[in-house]
């Protein structure tokens, strides 16, 4: 399913970036700093970063209920830092001005932010797997039979209705 491969795209690089924000956040502003010295082209690979993650987060997950909502939501914002990124880029030199002037403690939130994210979409995988689990039960190749048949629960022989013996 798509949509579960997303989450498990979004729960990996956000565990990853929010782990990487919170224990290497002065790395993050020389990172900063040096997009911003770049100045517009910085700031479009800065826009090019989040434009990929958002379009496929909105594309390829339209979930607009439960707890995975989040991501559809997060894939929302990504596209708009990438339009004020490619499209006005001196805002977007601005606020990265901010994280390159700063202590750190602004990625340190923002490690926070992705790890509680990576959490509610963890949370969000984890639900689903478990009621798929429930709903869907695997189907089953009868031991009984001398034919290779698949049984689906409720059904015999793949949903068609057993062959007829008379002739």
């Amino acid at each position: 399913m798509l949509e579960t491969a997303v989450e498990r795209f979004a729960l990996l690089t956000c565990l990853i970036m929010g782990l990487s924000h919170l224990l290497q956040p002065r790395a993050w502003v020389e990172t900063y700093a040096g997009l911003h010295r770049l100045g517009k082209p910085g700031a479009f690979i800065n826009g090019g970063l989040c434009l990929m993650p958002g379009a496929l987060f909105v594309a390829a997950h339209p979930v607009w209920s439960g707890p995975a909502v989040v991501l559809t939501i997060f894939g929302c914002l990504l596209l708009l830092k990438a339009v004020i990124c490619f499209l006005v880029p001196d805002i977007a030199l601005r606020s990265m001005a901010k994280g390159a002037a700063g202590t750190g403690r602004e990625f340190i939130a923002g490690g926070l932010i992705l790890l509680a994210f990576a959490g509610v979409v963890g949370y969000a995988l984890w639900t689903r797997e478990e009621r798929t689990e429930t709903l869907y039960k695997r189907p089953t190749i009868a031991p009984h039979s001398s034919k290779s048949e698949i049984t689906l629960p409720g059904r015999t022989n793949c949903g068609r209705p057993p062959a007829s013996t008379s002739v």
